[in-house]
């Protein structure tokens, strides 16, 4: 049996996975995926479908920190999400984000783009361990948007 990795929102769903699951698992509705492997990595496979509309694949390290030295993620990775999510909301019904684990990267998207689409972020704090390097930053970019 597969861990529950599907939240419903009140605006949207959003479901996190690992790599191998990636390959496997499809939306039964509209939906994009998000992505995310290590910068030497190649991107995961991900399984087809006729519900999916676009896909965002991105490459940056799991570090909690900003560091000079590798390629962690920054303002520019979340305005690549943002600017993808925006794209597509008004077509879909859910966000399919994966990493390498499924544990840290992915849901920290899936729990800063819930936070913004639901106003809710807690699932996504009780079953998995968000980035906070990710979450922040993405939610920071976010905020900074709407006070332009």
């Amino acid at each position: 049996m597969l861990p529950r990795t599907v939240f419903v929102g009140r605006e949207m769903k959003f479901q996190v996975l690992n790599r191998e699951l990636a390959s496997t698992v499809v939306g039964e509705c509209p939906y994009v995926s998000i992505s995310i492997t290590n910068p030497k990595f190649r991107f995961a496979k991900l399984a087809d479908s006729p519900h999916r509309k676009a896909i965002l694949q991105m490459r940056f390290e799991d570090y909690p920190l900003p560091d000079p030295d590798f390629d962690t993620f920054d303002e520019s990775y979340a305005h690549r999400i943002l600017d993808f999510y925006e794209a597509h909301r008004q077509e879909i019904d859910l966000v399919i984000v994966n990493c390498e684990i499924g544990i840290n990267r992915s849901s920290a998207v899936a729990a800063a783009l819930s936070q913004i689409a639901n106003g809710t972020d807690t699932w996504f704090f009780d079953h998995f361990e968000p980035n906070r390097l990710v979450y922040d930053t993405l939610l920071a970019v976010h905020k900074q948007r709407l006070d332009r």
